[in-house]
């Protein structure tokens, strides 16, 4: 009796056939569509369509005719692909991909873009009720970018080091996380558009030269990241949710202000166990203010003043406001003091903190108990401690009335042992101090 054959494949559910055919090289892919109605139909109908090193530029036309009758090489796998509602599409192919200059798409399915080291292009402009994820790295020459996906949750662009391309995304309301580098954004874009994105969580801003006045304002953001924008002089921050605040940069900007209940002042505070090996962010700073809640733990009031001073090695006077009330510390140094046999600390520093050189503390308004404290840590910490004072003048504008301006200085604003209302830094020019 002859055997029958029987085509077992063909009679596996259209998932599993669709599995099996994503994992063939895609000229293969492409082949097996075309033995069967039951394949084409599951090809046509996948979810996924990866475009391999198998796709190079002479067999593209082949595969084409394999799809269609029409001829035109990858665009026409690109347009076949979106055509049939595929949800992705990954490109990893060995040839230089050229789009037209201006390219405008719609994506009526495709949830996650991500375009890198494309050139040719100068404008880019996308619409798509689908996309969640865009990201765009280092496409060379591009000079404007707008998108309008009113569901898209995240954007990334990074521009290249000279890059001039500006960036709409004010379409964009649903998004959550925002990652600008090398981007041609305004003051007045963030100021006035950013607010406007109510799901926004993390913001984060790279290389943008045209930053002088960084102005945002918006109550759900809980991360800011601002890095190496050289032109910026001034920070404000508004943000009920914000809990993380990252800078980096050769300078400060001169004023930073932060405005949230949720920004917890000790977040200033660098970790004992990383500050051998970090320098202090803020070595010339003089003046620092800080206004909220005082701590009530002893504890908590050694660890703030150490983590301040730390970051400030230099400060001159460092003040406490909580309602009408400003208690002070003021501090004096001999920097020129020899400090190569102190072996406590700082060993491989090249810059010494703040307890080689300190030589007389005068504490303000403190109470009894609070300036026992502070006598005691200073008597402890510093090696070279002359003297230790105490005065009282009880008024919230002492400093002021003495002289010190806040243009000189340093203020920052925030809630020390619950919640910070507000961050404000000022930082003095190095030739003013000197």
């Amino acid at each position: 009796m002859p055997i029958q054959e029987v085509d077992l494949i063909s009679e596996l559910p259209d998932p599993i056939i669709q599995h099996i055919m994503s994992s063939l090289p895609y000229k293969d892919a492409a082949r097996m569509s075309i033995l069967s109605k039951r394949f084409a139909s599951a090809w046509t109908s996948s979810p996924t369509i990866i475009f391999d090193e198998t796709l190079i530029m002479g067999s593209c036309l082949e595969l084409t005719a394999l799809i269609s009758n029409q001829t035109g090489g990858i665009e026409n796998a690109i347009s076949y692909a979106i055509e049939n509602n595929v949800k992705e599409l990954e490109l990893d192919v060995g040839f230089m991909l050229e789009p037209p200059q201006n390219l405008a798409l719609n994506f009526p399915s495709i949830k996650e873009l991500r375009l890198e080291k494309c050139k040719g292009m100068q404008e880019l402009s996308f619409s798509s009720q689908s996309l969640k994820i865009v990201v765009l790295e280092f496409c060379q020459g591009l000079e404007k970018v707008e998108i309008d996906a009113p569901n898209l949750e995240s954007f990334s662009f990074g521009g290249g080091a000279n890059s001039s391309c500006s960036v709409d995304v004010t379409a964009c309301m649903s998004l959550e996380y925002l990652s600008l580098k090398n981007a041609e954004i305004t003051d007045e874009w963030i100021k006035h558009e950013i607010h406007k994105f109510i799901r926004l969580e993390v913001f984060k801003v790279g290389r943008c030269r045209l930053l002088k006045n960084f102005h945002v304002s918006n109550a759900n953001l809980k991360t800011l990241e601002i890095s190496d924008c050289s032109n910026l002089q001034k920070i404000e921050i508004y943000s009920r949710s914000l809990n993380t605040f990252v800078y980096g940069g050769q300078l400060m900007p001169s004023r930073v202000f932060i405005y949230s209940p949720s920004f917890h002042a000790k977040a200033l505070i660098f970790p004992i166990d990383s500050r051998d090996s970090l320098l202090p962010p803020l070595y010339d700073l003089k003046y620092l203010k800080v206004v909220g809640k005082f701590p009530t733990k002893s504890e908590d009031l050694v660890d703030l003043v150490d983590g301040l001073l730390w970051s400030s090695h230099r400060l001159t006077v460092l003040s406490f406001v909580s309602g009408n009330k400003e208690k002070s510390l003021k501090f004096e140094y001999d920097i020129a003091v020899a400090i190569d046999e102190d072996l406590q600390c700082c060993y491989s520093m090249p810059i010494k903190c703040w307890r080689h050189s300190l030589k007389k503390v005068t504490v303000e308004n403190f109470d009894d108990r609070e300036n026992t404290i502070l006598q005691r840590f200073f008597s402890q910490k510093a090696i070279r401690l002359e003297a230790i004072s105490r005065e009282d003048n009880g008024s919230a504008d002492a400093l002021a009335e003495e002289g010190v301006s806040q243009d000189y200085g340093s203020v920052i604003t925030g809630n020390i042992e619950d919640l910070g209302d507000a961050i404000m830094a000022n930082f003095l020019d190095v030739n003013e101090i000197y």
